[in-house]
């Protein structure tokens, strides 16, 4: 079963975000590094219960919280809940 399902159950929309590999995430730069800061930083804000699953499984993700905030995250994570919506 995934992280995020709709509806709080398995599903064809299900998404499990620790398919992720980390290691592969930390060779990540620019706008693909900046797009996953986003992501990581949507999920801390408006789904804190999923968020608390992954660091509880992967506690490196916190490493992806971005340390300066830009406007582009700010779109960007903007752009990473209503994706996100969709699916839990």
């Amino acid at each position: 079963m995934g992280l995020l399902t709709s509806e709080g159950g398995e599903s064809k929309e299900s998404v499990d975000l620790l398919a992720v590999e980390w290691k592969t995430a930390k060779k990540l730069a620019g706008r693909e590094l900046v797009a996953l800061q986003a992501l990581v930083m949507g999920l801390r804000d408006h789904f804190p219960e999923v968020f608390k699953k992954i660091l509880k499984q992967s506690p490196e993700v916190k490493n992806y919280l971005p340390e300066d905030i830009t406007g582009q995250i700010i779109k960007l994570r903007r752009i990473a809940v209503q994706n996100l919506a969709k699916v839990v």
